[in-house]
């Protein structure tokens, strides 16, 4: 008996029909070849719910595409306030969203024989010292609005990007950043994410 037929047969067993998520989980699992499923005790996501759900914060950050009311729990505590930020691109660094710029041997001599620093950057990829949980919660974010978000100006923004020729991780990333800074505006701002104003924006 294969894998697939271990898969199917315990989906069949199954008496009730499992979240997106869980059946997600359980495919990846079954398909990968090595790895471990850990499973979470019940009621865990219940407590994290029920103490995030005394702060207003949660029901407006809920709102925004892809985090939902677990990855929102799991955020408010990291964050704790929008305002220790100064601009998006500290938040998206702080996150683990951050693009580096920074690399040597940038200089270069021009015909004259003098050195000058070359007109070419670079992207030396994302910036290691972040917070990790972040950094899961709005990826984990960006893929659920890449799967299951179709309606969403950002989804249609996702696919402008591949169609321009932006390869998939980075069209993702993307997808995160924008996520991240719509999470930070709508704690600002104190308001209800507005998916019409975004699909202005982009």
């Amino acid at each position: 008996m294969n894998r697939d037929d271990i898969c199917e047969k315990f989906l069949d067993s199954l008496e009730f029909d499992l979240y997106a998520y869980q059946e997600e989980g359980l495919l990846a699992w079954f398909e990968a070849d090595g790895g471990l499923l850990i499973c979470a005790p019940t009621g865990m996501g219940k407590t994290l719910l029920a103490e995030a759900r005394k702060h207003r914060e949660w029901r407006l950050i809920k709102t925004c595409p892809g985090l939902g009311p677990i990855r929102t729990a799991e955020l408010l505590p990291v964050v704790v306030t929008p305002y220790r930020f100064q601009s998006r691109s500290h938040f998206w660094a702080y996150s683990g969203l951050g693009i580096v710029m920074r690399s040597s041997s940038d200089w270069v001599r021009d015909p004259s024989g003098r050195w000058v620093k070359a007109a070419v950057q670079q992207t030396r990829g994302l910036n290691r010292n972040s917070n990790r949980t972040l950094k899961g919660i709005f990826k984990g974010a960006a893929t659920t609005v890449i799967g299951q978000a179709k309606d969403e100006p950002l989804y249609r923004h996702y696919l402008q990007l591949l169609d321009g020729g932006t390869k998939p991780n980075l069209a993702k990333l993307t997808l995160a950043r924008q996520v991240a800074s719509i999470m930070l505006a709508v704690w600002r701002n104190e308001e209800v994410y507005d998916p019409a104003r975004v699909g202005q924006a982009v």
